[in-house]
């Protein structure tokens, strides 16, 4: 069985833009029986969707190798507010200790552009799709903050803004001309200027990872999610 170490609640409930028809995104991290590494078909990713809650799980495996890669889903969890946690058990801490060991400037600048230009060029091709402009507007300012704090604060400063977008309130041009302004302007001039490391030490991240493992292995028995 399984055993949650960290759930947090995620979403529109963490970045401020959720209303009274929002649904409760949950995100965590479970740590397997120890066999399980040594499995086939061994799954380190599973979802749980039954139309009110979205809850996502993530190996702990799973997650730093994509924290490694700097995956916005993923950094994002490094960075929640205390209100947000529903579980933290004593492996978490050390996880979170590693997220300057995550943060690369040259990942963020690929994963957070590349995630919110998919978004943007949805909403280009159909501009009812709102929640994709608040995702691209949302993806580029946290690849500001992270390039010029290292960190990220829920809700943001942009919250307002994108409440606006969601709402409907800010027109298509507005957001193109936005979009394109902090992408031009904004988002290169952070990257450029930012003192973030542009190189992972994989093996460190790995040999902690592998450490964490072996020392709270007496903690994996049951699934208390």
């Amino acid at each position: 069985m399984k055993t949650i170490i960290y759930k947090v609640l995620a979403g529109s409930r963490l970045y401020g833009t959720y209303d009274k028809n929002s649904d409760y995104d949950y995100r965590g991290i479970f740590m397997p029986p120890i066999t399980d590494y040594y499995k086939f078909g061994y799954k380190e990713f599973k979802v749980i969707d039954d139309g009110e809650q979205d809850i996502a799980y993530y190996s702990l495996r799973k997650f730093i190798g994509l924290a490694s890669k700097c995956n916005p889903n993923i950094l994002e969890l490094l960075f929640i507010p205390v209100e947000n946690v529903i579980v933290a058990k004593p492996p978490i801490s050390r996880v979170l200790k590693m997220t300057p060991m995550f943060l690369n400037k040259k990942n963020i600048y690929n994963a957070y552009k590349g995630f919110g230009l998919t978004e943007f060029d949805k909403f280009k091709r159909n501009n009812k799709q709102l929640k994709k402009a608040v995702n691209c507007v949302r993806l580029l300012e946290d690849a500001i903050q992270l390039f010029e704090t290292g960190k990220l604060v829920f809700p943001s400063k942009m919250t307002p803004t994108l409440c606006d977008i969601k709402n409907g309130k800010v027109t298509f041009n507005e957001i193109v001309n936005f979009v394109e302004n902090v992408l031009n302007k904004d988002f290169t001039e952070a990257y450029e200027n930012s003192t973030l490391p542009d190189k992972t030490d994989t093996k460190a991240i790995e040999n902690e990872m592998v450490d964490i493992i072996k020392t709270h292995k007496e903690i994996i028995h049951g699934y208390n999610g």
